[in-house]
């Protein structure tokens, strides 16, 4: 019977209070027209950074397990592809009931097909994450690959080209890039006791700057008198998370505590 890691458990729920607090902040609509920087404005800002990192979170999360797979397993992939049909669907048909959307067959048919028409972009880019994964592993096991990740964390963060791909290749690139990170660790990691602190620090050291530089970009946009509005860094400009989350995906997955593990239930 498959056992449930807490250490992973933990981080799965931080991953999903990191994406509440994003959508609270983000998407409620908050406005603050001119006056002094106050605290509230401060903490709407901090809260709205966390939900790519924890997007970024769940990806990571499941590449750590989808890199030992060799084939595609076709009933998972149609049991996932059937729950967001259903979903889409019933969401769809209950606003049109409701009065909240207006019917109509073309309408319908992009609700039938949620993968494809992408009403949720997340949910699109994982299903072709998942279908991409099997020969993604392959290359993983290459020694040149390592360079291949070089080459484009050059290209994601030192001269963002990828960043301008448009946003249907954008968001499945970057969860590519994510898988392709964290499959070489599992698989060419080596002993590092001891760095999971240095690591730490540094993901950290690389988070504070990031937040100071959007209480920057506010301050002066209070100071102009435009509204305020929650603003955040891009996913893939969020060099932290590689340090932050290496900590977890790589040194001490197997070294954290497991006493609350508990069989999973599915």
């Amino acid at each position: 019977m498959k056992q449930r890691r807490s250490n992973l458990e933990l981080m799965r729920l931080l991953a999903m209070v990191l994406i509440i607090a994003h959508h609270f902040s983000v998407h409620s609509g908050f406005a603050f027209q001119g006056g002094p920087v106050t605290g509230n404005m401060l903490f709407l800002q901090l809260l709205s950074i966390g939900g790519k990192i924890g997007v970024n979170l769940f990806v990571m999360l499941s590449s750590w397990f989808l890199v030992e797979s060799r084939q595609l397993n076709k009933a998972k992939l149609v049991m996932l592809w059937g729950q967001l049909v259903f979903y889409s669907l019933t969401i769809y048909l209950l606003s049109c009931l409701g009065g909240l959307a207006e019917f109509s067959l073309w309408e319908l048919v992009r609700a039938a097909v949620p993968v494809l028409s992408k009403q949720w972009w997340f949910a699109s880019s994982y299903v072709f994450l998942y279908l991409l994964h099997p020969p993604v592993n392959r290359l993983l096991a290459k020694k040149w690959f390592g360079g291949l990740l070089l080459i484009l964390s050059v290209f994601w963060f030192g001269i963002p080209v990828l960043a301008w791909l448009p946003e249907r290749l954008r968001d499945l690139a970057w969860f590519l890039y994510l898988y392709g990170i964290t499959g070489y660790l599992r698989l060419h990691r080596k002993s590092s006791q001891g760095t999971s602190r240095r690591w730490f620090c540094l993901g950290l050291g690389c988070f504070l700057p990031t937040f100071a530089l959007s209480v920057l970009g506010l301050l002066a946009r209070v100071k102009s008198g435009a509204v305020f509005e929650t603003v955040y860094f891009d996913a893939h400009h969020e060099v932290h998370l590689r340090c932050c989350h290496r900590r977890y995906l790589h040194e001490r997955v197997e070294q954290l505590p497991v006493a609350f593990d508990r069989p999973a239930v599915r």
